[in-house]
């Protein structure tokens, strides 16, 4: 790497994750919670699907993401190429996800709590 890299040994609960991932221009990432926060900061995100929960997120919020066995540097430079063209835009469409999923649990959470009431 031609880079610094930094090791995020040092964060302290979901708060300071998600306020860390929230100042991100972009994200690749392939576990779950990372894509999670991504979304809720509506961050421009590249996934890397390993298991078929990262890639139905992925799916269901319209984000690009390349299977574990198709990676290859050319093609990830390519969707990153992509996103910042399409910031904006990417921008929006996670928003829009964000609300949909939102209005989502609230509803789920609502059943559930009915259930236990039953």
């Amino acid at each position: 790497m031609q880079n610094k890299v930094q090791i995020l040994d040092n964060l302290k609960g979901v708060e300071e994750y998600l306020e860390f991932i929230g100042e991100l221009d972009y994200l690749a990432a392939m576990r779950l919670h990372a894509l999670i926060f991504a979304l809720i900061n509506q961050i421009p995100m590249i996934g890397i699907a390993y298991d078929s929960k990262v890639k139905n997120f992925l799916n269901e919020i319209g984000a690009p993401y390349l299977e574990i066995e198709e990676l290859d540097l050319t093609r990830i430079i390519n969707l990153f190429e992509d996103l910042k063209r399409n910031n904006q835009k990417f921008k929006e469409i996670l928003n829009k996800k964000f609300l949909d999923l939102k209005i989502k649990a609230k509803n789920n959470a609502y059943l559930v709590k009915k259930l236990i009431n039953f």
